[in-house]
C-alpha cells in the first residue's frame, strides 16, 4: 500500500475524483461574454464541419454583428516528431451581417477552408498536420437590429425613435 488507500478506498476516490479529474484533463467549449464581443471557443467534434454547432449560439443574438473565425491546430515534424500548435486567423466577416443566413454562408465558407488540411500553412514541408485543437469564432455586436427584428428594440430606443419622430 504505497499509496495510502486500501482497494475499497481507492476505487471510491478514483470514482468520487475522476469526473473532476477528467474536466481538467479534457475541457468543455466555452463562451465569453463581453460588452460587445462574444466568443465561442469549441474544443470537440473539430473533425468535421461545426457551422451548426456555431449556428445554435449565433441564431440567438438579436442585432447584427461582425464575426471573426479562427483556428488552433497541431503540427508534428517529420524528422524528429517534435509538436507545436499553429493559431489561424481567416479574417472577419468583410460587411455586417444582418441576417442569420448571411452568417452561416460565411461560416460555410470559413470552415471549409479550415477543412481542407492541404491549405493550412505550414513552417515548412517536413511539418504535417495531425489534429484541430481548436475553433475560436467571434461576434462584434452593432447596436442595429437584425432584419426583421425591429420588435427587438429596447425601451430606450424606443422612447428615443419616439421622441424624435414627432420633431
Amino acid at each position: 500500500m504505497r499509496h495510502g488507500y486500501r482497494k475499497g478506498q481507492l476505487s471510491r476516490a478514483i470514482v468520487q475524483e475522476g469526473p473532476k479529474l477528467l474536466e481538467e484533463i479534457i475541457p468543455k467549449d466555452s463562451d465569453e461574454k463581453g460588452c460587445r464581443i462574444i466568443t465561442w471557443k469549441l474544443l470537440r467534434g473539430l473533425a468535421c464541419s461545426v457551422v451548426d454547432s456555431i449556428m445554435t449560439k449565433v441564431e440567438a443574438l438579436q442585432t447584427s454583428f461582425y464575426l471573426r473565425f479562427s483556428y488552433t491546430c497541431q503540427l508534428r515534424n517529420i524528422e524528429n516528431g517534435k509538436v507545436m500548435l499553429l493559431h489561424t486567423n481567416l479574417g472577419g466577416s468583410p460587411i455586417l451581417l444582418t441576417s442569420h443566413t448571411a452568417a452561416r454562408e460565411w461560416l460555410h465558407e470559413k470552415d471549409a477552408n479550415r477543412l481542407d488540411t492541404n491549405q493550412v500553412e505550414r513552417p515548412n514541408t517536413k511539418w504535417v498536420f495531425q489534429r484541430w485543437v481548436q475553433v475560436e469564432v467571434k461576434a462584434i455586436l452593432v447596436e442595429q437590429p437584425l432584419l426583421g427584428k425591429v420588435d427587438c428594440l429596447t425601451g430606450c430606443a424606443i422612447k428615443k425613435f419616439v421622441c424624435t419622430s414627432h420633431i
